[in-house]
């Protein structure tokens, strides 16, 4: 193959084993599964299934492959767990067992037979038959760190999904939550509807469309940026409970909490005002809460925030007052001006004095409000679509709700009056006029149908996307969007997991000696004298000579390969760890460090390939094999097993290192020496938070030390603690 060929080998390789599939009969992508039960059930009934002996068919994609001589052990994975199934020459034939080398990591597989517990204890399926049921093309990453990885994950979410159950656990939730505010609703009498996404003129809020143009009537059109003026339409028409779950497109920026694509529900409520919607948009939120929860609290930061409490109603200029010191009621245009200078806070549209209130509070305020309340009664010009309060003609009966210091909720008591509602809309004509882009423009059809009468209305919107934010202590509102608009790559290859880098390395088979072909001969027999990977080490260790690498050389090495500022710190990171646990372990302290700073050299720069190049570019070098030995076990991913206390080491230290520099990002003042050994356990437990780092391997790591979960996090906290200006923590 061309070395300029886009046809990585890798790829080559593996449509190499489609044919070998073919050619043996074999259909290497099956019309279906003939599987009997889905892989928890398999654990849920294993006792029954074990003592009826009964024969079970099960499928799932292959997610870790350990061979050992005439047997071979699989992990399997579907979408509700994973499970060990074994291979036995000697039980389905030499031929069929030679057959498995065309199977690799990222295959899809069915298996029959019948459970089995292994010697360790792990639920097992023993396999009497077996076919390919997909062959999977590319190579799965091998790893995934969020601080590393952010931008690729939201681009490949299905590898983000297939490698970080913690994602897939918050899509889930995003579905149930979804669910829960359907069923809600309809309990309540709400009628579920739909309405043009394409609209003639937009309205329902302030925003700034998407246009686009429809062929068939040579006429531009725009796409929804709310579902309100055609709600309320239904609502004339005699549907007195309405609501939408509704997908918006507002053409504005893009941050931590604004996606330009966007789901939100809004729903109305005939005869009743904006108290009452307040009273069932806090009943909903609290019927979420218990069913996902138990109770009625939702996790926050490292805390929680009850909601279960009567939720405070206070006034917008009250808040003001309240968090700012500011009684914009007292102040003169002049001083309120000088406010907003000072702290260089701009206001769209004609300036008013609405709208400079509504500034205030926006930009000092809001982000302060972290117990659940509702912020009510907003200046008239800045709520085109609410009704003149009745105490106070300057203000509006609007409400805002407020959690976590994000607002998840906006309604009003409707203007119900034509005549009211063209005034309102005139204004915005003049905003517009004076440079307001987002001003709602005037529509005819929807003040005609309000002509011929609206009982009196309340109505609420509420954004999907920030409500699961809310609900699942996420503060990105691309963690809770399958697939968030990024803007195109210009180099494929930069955020390729599987890039050609010239000649790609061979794809190997799923033995020991070719599934990591840069692991020391004297590693690979050990791992094929085990039965599996919880065995201990008794053999000796490997004799030398060996070449001898420095740091100075390693460093050079981990620059020559990774640009990545965070990886480089993350490896240096690492290496503190090793250094301290080679001192308390009576390691060699050389050979720990090494270890610990070149164990992801290869991952910027060949993630499809990590970590085979750096260990068999060290093989190359000839250092002492334990160095290319941990690196290649490092992560529970790579399905190799923990042999040394180095291996056992680096696999513990590398996933913590992350999750506690996470921690200390969060921190206000950004340094670990503030870290405490409580705050990372804390945070160890909120799912939401670094969702990327596999806790997993931090808690199995510690128990292969030989030591808890606290003592291995003070130990790794004190190496970077010790450490922390060399790296920059």
């Amino acid at each position: 193959m061309s070395e300029t060929s886009p046809e990585t080998e890798l790829l080559h390789n593996r449509k190499l084993k489609v044919q070998q599939f073919k050619d043996m009969g074999q259909n290497p992508y099956a019309y279906r599964s003939d599987r009997t039960c889905d892989l928890q059930t398999v654990k849920d009934q294993f006792d029954q299934f074990l003592a009826d002996s009964k024969t079970l068919v099960v499928a799932g994609r292959i997610r870790a492959i350990r061979p050992h001589g005439g047997s071979c052990f699989m992990q399997i994975e579907d979408m509700s767990t994973r499970l060990q199934v074994y291979f036995k020459k000697d039980e389905i034939g030499e031929d069929r067992f030679k057959s498995l080398t065309l199977y690799d990591l990222g295959d899809f597989i069915e298996v029959t037979g019948h459970v089995f517990t292994t010697h360790t204890g792990e639920p097992t399926l023993k396999v009497h038959d077996f076919r390919i049921l997909a062959k999977a093309l590319r190579a799965l990453p091998s790893e995934w760190y969020g601080l590393k990885d952010t931008e690729l994950r939201h681009r490949k979410r299905y590898i983000d999904l297939l490698l970080n159950p913690e994602v897939k656990k918050t899509f889930i939730q995003r579905a149930r939550i979804i669910q829960l505010v359907r069923d809600f609703l309809t309990r309540k009498n709400f009628v579920e509807v739909e309405t043009p996404v394409l609209q003639v003129l937009y309205g329902g809020t302030n925003a700034k469309p998407f246009q686009t143009h429809i062929n068939a009537f040579d006429m531009d059109m725009y796409l929804r940026i709310a579902p309100e003026l055609y709600l309320k339409r239904l609502v004339v028409g005699g549907i007195e409970r309405v609501f939408e779950i509704a997908r918006n497109f507002r053409n504005e920026g893009v941050d931590l909490s604004h996606n330009p694509e966007f789901t939100m529900i809004e729903w109305y409520e005939a005869y009743a005002d904006y108290h009452i919607m307040m009273d069932t948009a806090e009943a909903m939120y609290k019927f979420i809460a218990r069913d996902l929860y138990g109770k009625e609290e939702i996790p926050y930061q490292d805390g929680v925030i009850d909601l279960s409490a009567k939720w405070q109603r206070l006034p917008l200029k009250q808040a003001i007052l309240q968090y700012t010191q500011l009684d914009v009621d007292k102040m003169t245009d002049d001083q309120i001006n000088a406010e907003l200078n000072n702290r260089k806070i701009t206001v769209k549209g004609q300036g008013s004095l609405g709208q400079k209130v509504f500034a205030l509070f926006d930009k000092l305020v809001a982000h302060q409000l972290i117990n659940p309340i509702w912020i009510i009664d907003y200046p008239r010009d800045v709520s085109p679509l609410s009704k003149e309060h009745r105490d106070n003609p300057e203000l509006v009966e609007r409400f805002e709700c407020y959690i976590g210091g994000r607002e998840i909720g906006d309604g009003w008591s409707e203007i119900v009056s034509a005549i009211e509602q063209r005034e309102r809309f005139e204004n915005e004509q003049r905003n517009m006029q004076s440079g307001d882009d987002e001003a709602q423009p005037t529509d005819e059809d929807f003040l005609e149908a309000m002509e011929y009468g609206l009982p009196p209305l309340g109505g609420i919107g509420i954004g999907i996307d920030r409500l699961v934010m809310t609900f699942t202590n996420t503060d990105n509102i691309r963690e809770v969007i399958l697939f968030p608009i990024m803007k195109p790559v210009v180099n494929k290859t930069e955020f390729d997991p599987n890039p050609a880098h010239g000649k790609a390395e061979p794809d190997p088979n799923p033995v020991v000696a070719r599934l990591a072909p840069a692991i020391p001969a004297e590693a690979t027999a050990r791992v094929a004298a085990t039965a599996d990977a919880n065995q201990p080490d008794n053999s000796p260790p490997p004799t030398g000579p060996f070449t001898v690498i420095s740091r100075p050389d390693a460093l050079a090495l981990l620059n020559s390969l990774t640009k990545n500022p965070a990886l480089i710190k993350h490896a240096r990171t690492v290496e503190t760890a090793m250094k301290f646990y080679a001192k308390q372990l009576g390691g060699d302290e050389a050979t720990w460090t090494i270890a610990g700073l070149l164990h992801d050299a290869d991952y910027e720069a060949y993630p499809a390939e990590h970590p085979k190049v750096i260990v068999k570019k060290l093989q190359d070098m000839n250092v002492d094999p334990a160095i290319p030995q941990a690196i290649a076990c490092h992560g529970s991913v790579f399905g190799i097993p923990q042999l040394s206390q180095m291996d056992k080491a680096l696999f513990a230290s590398d996933e913590l290192c992350g999750f506690i520099t996470a921690v200390t990002y969060v921190r206000p003042d950004k340094k670990v020496a503030s870290v405490e050994v409580k705050s990372v356990l804390k945070k160890m437990k909120d799912k939401a938070f670094a969702r990327n780092v596999n806790r997993e391997d931090i808690t199995t790591g510690a128990a292969m030390l030989g030591i808890t979960l606290e003592q291995h996090v003070q130990n790794v906290l004190t190496a970077m603690q010790q450490n922390a200006g060399e790296l920059g923590l």
